[in-house]
């Protein structure tokens, strides 16, 4: 059934009885992008203002909730009160027994019993699973099935959810639960008892009104000059087993800098290869540390190898810049390694502050432009990220004092990378994970010296036919890794 329609049973006669532990509240239509950012929630009133300091453990500490829907699906927002990785359960480091309760029917006496709500839908967002309450059983599903998206990926003080409609049908709208216009909602912290809202639950009614999709972003460069820069983690032996679905996206991309993560069996040169035979030119040049590669179709005057990461200083031709570019293509340590993935972006922000510094393993010039590129595994904490993005090194014992990575704005830009056909900007997924998508892998750069232009994620299941035909992919082509193509271009200034 679709949003309108859902809409329109209103005037069929349903109504919401409110207790008096229950408030009414109201939606609004809005396009929102979960990206952790929080900007399109901007002017937007929280329904719910949860009281400080109730928590009397040191588990989370409920504040304020924001709601949110489109005609696919409802978007909530909310505060944790302590610093929270979202997909850890609350045993583990950071984490959580958070849990989101629906009454989508709004009917206390079907699904299971919680306070004023007859529950028919739950979220276990720690433990990374729902349930479906029916008449006759209870039914588990993964946060992949339910097609939950939450955002940031790594750990924050709030998080935004997008709850496509479809899931809150159970997985199966044969079974015949649905998602009224009108549905009650309560938020629980299992672990510390704090409620959102301090009692009762809300009584949401959505808005019906449309809100017009994104403008489909364009696979082509908007200047013939712009720097195409290409990241992708391959998924290991990606091009050997599946050859095809890379050369159909490096034909029709036509990069000029490509940052691979993942290659573990073939060496630099086959790798060259592989790029330079589906290209069909001979003019490119490669360096590879442990699984990063970066091939460019110019020369790679410097190189070097950070950790398990690569930084190379590439030549740009003079009509493209007189300056060069300093490229960082990295693959840090992946889920729970959270020391590991400390020392390795501390390690990646000190070699570039030394690079800024004349103190690094090449001589850089001052008007080089800056990227970092590549799986950064943000599924810890945003410190790791704030190290390579902004300079904070967490540990300045080991890796020496802070530093701006842009020299004269300061924090390095975290690319946009939206998907070209839709407003997710998740880098990585995989339908039969118990995580559901992420934003894990990154494209960073240096304002002072890179403006940014085209950029988007490639993810094809989402692109008309009719495109894909005229770029020569095929849909299925995303689902050669795990991980999704991410794709800049950059005019030097």
């Amino acid at each position: 059934m679709n949003h309108s329609s859902l809409v329109a049973l209103v005037s069929l006669g349903l109504s919401l009885s409110c207790s008096p532990a229950e408030r009414s509240v109201r939606s609004e239509a809005r396009a929102i992008t979960i990206d952790g950012e929080f900007d399109d929630w901007e002017g937007l009133e929280p329904v719910a203002l949860d009281s400080k300091g109730e928590s009397q453990t040191e588990e989370l500490d409920l504040g304020s909730l924001w709601i949110a829907n489109d005609q696919e699906a409802l978007y909530l927002r909310f505060e944790t009160g302590r610093e929270t990785i979202w997909q850890n359960e609350a045993r583990q480091l950071a984490g959580n027994d958070l849990r989101i309760y629906l009454d989508t029917d709004i009917n206390a006496s079907t699904g299971t019993r919680f306070g004023v709500l007859g529950v028919d839908y739950e979220i276990h967002l720690g433990s990374r699973f729902a349930l479906w309450h029916d008449a006759d059983d209870t039914v588990t599903m993964s946060l992949n099935e339910v097609g939950l998206t939450v955002g940031p990926t790594h750990s924050s003080h709030e998080f935004e959810i997008r709850i496509p409609y479809h899931s809150l049908l159970g997985g199966s709208q044969a079974k015949g639960i649905m998602l009224h216009p009108r549905f009650k909602l309560s938020i629980m912290d299992a672990s510390g008892g704090d409620l959102l809202p301090d009692k009762g639950a809300l009584s949401c009614e959505l808005d019906g009104e449309r809100v017009p999709p994104p403008a489909p972003l364009s696979l082509l460069r908007r200047d013939p000059q712009d720097i195409r820069v290409l990241s992708h983690n391959i998924q290991y032996n990606g091009p050997i087993d599946q050859p095809e679905p890379f050369r159909r996206y490096l034909k029709a991309l036509q990069p000029d800098v490509i940052n691979f993560q993942e290659v573990w069996v073939w060496n630099a040169e086959e790798t060259r290869n592989f790029v330079a035979n589906t290209l069909k030119t001979a003019s490119w040049h490669v360096a590879k540390v442990e699984d990063c590669v970066t091939v460019s179709r110019w020369p790679i005057r410097e190189s070097a190898a950070v950790d398990g990461n690569l930084v190379c200083l590439i030549n740009l031709p003079d009509e493209r810049s007189s300056a060069d570019l300093i490229v960082f293509n990295a693959h840090t340590p992946c889920c729970g390694h959270n020391e590991g993935r400390d020392y390795e972006h501390d390690h990646l922000a000190a070699t570039l502050r030394d690079l800024l510094n004349g103190e690094g393993p090449f001589a850089v010039e001052s008007g080089d432009g800056v990227l970092l590129t590549g799986d950064f595994n943000m599924v810890g904490f945003v410190r790791q990220l704030s190290s390579i993005r902004d300079g904070d090194i967490y540990d300045n014992g080991v890796f020496g004092s802070d530093f701006q990575p842009d020299r004269l704005a300061g924090s390095l830009i975290v690319a946009p990378l939206r998907h070209t056909h839709s407003r997710a900007v998740y880098s990585w997924r995989n339908d039969s994970e118990y995580y559901p998508p992420g934003r894990l892998d990154f494209i960073l750069y240096g304002s002072s010296q890179l403006r940014i232009k085209n950029n988007f994620t490639l993810y094809t299941m989402d692109i008309p036919d009719d495109e894909l035909e005229e770029h020569g992919l095929h849909k299925q082509d995303s689902l050669v890794s795990d991980h999704l193509v991410l794709v800049a271009d950059f005019e030097p200034h």
